[in-house]
């Protein structure tokens, strides 16, 4: 008889996306703003209380946008053991997306992958 054992993916549907000010995640008074100036401003993206039994956890970052060709372009940051990442965006309507791999190979993706998509607004210094 042999005993095969799953490897479940890590779980959890919560990221986020926020314009970096002064004030920390967190803290009283913070909120989580949507919308800033391309390039100028930093937004940060994580995704939190993700749980695996198969330690660490990787994680890989990214978004789609319209480029100014107007394809949809999609960027992924590398690998990391971090859940969070800081990035200048391009102008456009940014669409969140998160994958999430345990030790032992499985992979789970963010909800952002379905209708749920986080979505940023990052205006050009034009349009202020």
């Amino acid at each position: 008889m042999v005993d095969l054992v799953s490897n479940d993916p890590p779980r959890s549907d919560m990221c986020e996306a926020c314009l970096v000010r002064n004030c920390q995640v967190g803290t009283p008074g913070y909120d989580c703003i949507k919308t800033g100036v391309a390039v100028v401003d930093q937004f940060s993206f994580e995704c939190k209380n993700w749980v695996d039994e198969d330690d660490p956890l990787d994680f890989s970052i990214g978004f789609e946008y319209t480029s100014s060709v107007g394809g949809v372009e999609t960027v992924w940051f590398q690998w990391s053991r971090l859940s969070l990442f800081y990035h200048r965006s391009p102008s456009g309507t940014l669409r969140l997306m998160a994958q999430v791999l345990d030790s032992a190979g499985a992979l789970s993706r963010s909800k952002p992958f379905s209708a749920q998509r986080l979505q940023l607004k990052v205006r050009s210094q034009q349009e202020e």
